[in-house]
C-alpha cells in the first residue's frame, strides 16, 4: 500500500507544480461525508478554486450503488457535476 501513496503523492505534487490551477485532494472516511466537506471547504473559500465535477468508480456489489447513488445526490444538491466509472477490475493472474 506505501507504493501506491508514494505514487498518488508523487502525482498531487507534479500537479501542484503545473500551477494551471489543478489539484488533487486525498482523503479519508465515507464518501458522502469526504465529498461534502470538500465542496463546503471550496464553497467558502472561493478564492482557492471551485469544485467542476465529482467522479468515482461505480462496483456491482448493493452498498457500493448505494453509495454512490449517495455521492450523485449530494453532488446534484451543490450543482456539481457527476460521473461513475464502471469498474475495470484487473488481477495479476489474468
Amino acid at each position: 500500500m506505501q507504493f501506491i501513496a508514494d505514487g498518488v503523492w508523487d502525482l498531487k505534487e507534479k500537479l501542484a507544480g503545473l500551477n494551471c490551477n489543478s489539484g488533487l485532494e486525498m482523503r479519508v472516511g465515507k464518501a458522502t461525508e469526504v465529498v461534502s466537506d470538500i465542496i463546503d471547504w471550496y464553497s467558502q473559500n472561493e478564492h482557492e478554486g471551485k469544485i467542476s465535477g465529482v467522479w468515482m468508480t461505480d462496483d456491482d456489489n448493493t452498498e457500493e450503488k448505494r453509495e454512490v447513488a449517495s455521492v450523485r445526490e449530494l453532488a446534484e444538491q451543490y450543482g456539481v457535476d457527476f460521473k461513475a466509472w464502471n469498474d475495470e477490475k484487473y488481477y495479476i493472474d489474468e
